[in-house]
């Protein structure tokens, strides 16, 4: 992979060994591959989904330029994945995210008159994870600084197409059948390495 095909700007990032917030690696915004994280999880049967079973293969739906690391889950503490990354590929992680989708199954789920659906959904997934005042992360053994400055929402709505094997485990709105319109509020950081010049594995950690 050349130098052209991945941008770093390293003037403005306050963690050098990271894609700085307002860069587009790959020619994609932060925010567009933090919707991209979110695309990945949620299209992966449960059966095989990593964020449903720790014991997963993390190589499982990965087929693009970055290879998502896939979430430990909710309330976990100090667990580990080893994830194989490839040769050539960027990583990407992220710490907190809320998905808001629709349509649901609930009949009342619906944007208040004159509010858009994009407000509507943003204001749930915003409230949902809005309340988040530090995350401490270390990447190889060093801690990475303001992280909160890695928090991106959506500017539009997005679409996703999840497994409808996952309706019963991690979101009921899920049909299986037509693209979702979701917004999403990753109050979320998403953290983005460049390339790796060999193939290493990863341990994501999660520690309360």
């Amino acid at each position: 992979m050349g130098d052209s095909e991945v941008e770093v700007t390293r003037g403005a990032s306050p963690n050098p060994g990271l894609f700085p917030p307002q860069s587009h690696p790959l020619g994609f915004s932060m925010e567009t591959w933090a919707e991209n994280w979110w695309r990945y999880l949620l299209a992966i049967p449960a059966a095989q989904n990593p964020f449903l079973t720790q014991s997963a293969d993390c190589s499982v739906g990965q087929g693009g330029p970055v290879f998502f690391i896939p979430p430990v889950t909710v309330g976990s503490v100090n667990l580990s994945r080893s994830c194989i990354v490839e040769h050539g590929k960027a990583v990407a992680i992220t710490l907190s995210s809320v998905l808001n989708d629709y349509p649901c199954p609930d009949p009342t789920f619906q944007p208040a008159p004159g509010q858009s659906l994009f407000d509507f959904l943003l204001a749930g997934a915003v409230s949902g994870n809005g309340d988040i005042a530090e995350i401490d992360v270390t990447l190889d053994g060093q801690p990475l600084n303001d992280i909160l400055s890695y928090h991106f929402a959506s500017h539009d709505l997005m679409f996703f197409k999840g497994d409808l094997s996952l309706q019963s485990s991690v979101d009921a709105c899920i049909t299986g059948t037509v693209p979702k319109r979701s917004a999403m509020m990753p109050a979320a950081a998403v953290l983005m390495v460049p390339p790796m010049p060999i193939a290493i594995p990863t341990k994501p950690r999660a520690r309360l």
